[in-house]
């Protein structure tokens, strides 16, 4: 891969290249980028913090976990030093790289661009979708499946979960009210005909993307203070927050039964987006700091 990489940089003049994600730094040292203009470096989240997360609730991995984060911290701390700058999807994680690297660190959301799709939805469903070989995830849907589903079983709610290398385990939940499935094709097709969309999370940093591609198609979200973690939102404006089961139960039954209140949170989400992830607003904020 190294080599690859650098036969493109020698083939071709960039103006800038742009390592996604600490992972990829890796050959940050390696590689010959003498002609290269700008190095950027862009991160996904804290990756640290997630492993520090982790280990907060794990009693029998903690020591791993605390291990692995140490490691991690150590590699984000040392490598803004040989970038010229660094982009941060999350105003949070900004203040992060800011407090080390002041003159380099700029908040550089992803974007998206706000649908009006006219879709029938499935009566009284949520939905979850996400890659299940994130630790993350995984410890949200074990929450959800053990402490929140129970309680919302008698409310005919329809339950859809999905996401690649979905471990068999979850398959067990299955009922004639919970589906299961692995990988999807298209994850906007998956969603687009569900009521919420529900994202329960407790560790980990960045920006949760999901989150803003639910709001940027008009479809209310049910998250965890976590979750939410480096969005501009508004509880029960433009996003509903429950951090217990109850809570959790409370915001999507209500979310089901009051429609106009549905849609105000779908509306409000929506101006969300357009108000700090449009295209054009991140784009100019892109030209400024490049030119």
């Amino acid at each position: 891969i190294q080599n690859t990489i650098q036969k493109l940089i020698d083939k071709n003049e960039y103006k800038a290249i742009i390592f996604e994600s600490v992972f990829t730094t890796i050959y940050l040292k390696k590689l010959r980028l003498n002609n290269i203009g700008k190095i950027i470096f862009r991160a996904h989240n804290i990756e640290c913090k997630i492993w520090e997360d982790l280990s907060k609730n794990s009693i029998l991995k903690k020591n791993i976990f605390l291990l692995m984060a140490n490691q991690i911290k150590k590699l984000e701390n040392e490598i803004p030093k040989f970038v010229d700058y660094i982009f941060t999807l999350s105003n949070t994680d900004q203040e992060y790289f800011k407090k080390m690297y002041p003159k380099k660190t700029y908040h550089i959301p992803v974007t998206f661009e706000v649908n009006n799709i006219n879709t029938k939805k499935t009566k009284n469903s949520i939905a979850h979708l996400g890659s299940m070989d994130w630790r993350p995830n995984l410890e949200g849907i074990n929450w959800f499946l053990d402490k929140v589903k129970p309680k919302i079983e008698k409310e005919d709610i329809k339950i859809y979960i999905a996401g690649k290398h979905m471990p068999q385990k979850y398959f067990k939940y299955e009922d004639h009210q919970t589906k299961i499935e692995g990988a999807i094709d298209d994850a906007e097709e998956y969603i687009i005909d569900k009521e919420i969309i529900f994202v329960p999370l407790f560790s980990g940093s960045g920006i949760r993307i999901k989150i803003l591609e639910a709001m940027a198609l008009g479809i209310p979200v049910v998250s965890t203070s976590k979750g939410a973690h480096g969005i501009p939102f508004e509880n029960k404006k433009n996003i509903l927050i429950a951090d217990t089961p109850a809570e959790f139960k409370e915001a999507i039954c209500l979310l089901l039964q009051d429609k106009r209140f549905a849609k105000k949170i779908a509306n409000e989400g929506k101006k969300l987006i357009l108000n700090h992830f449009s295209n054009q607003i991140v784009s100019n904020k892109l030209s400024r700091i490049l030119e």
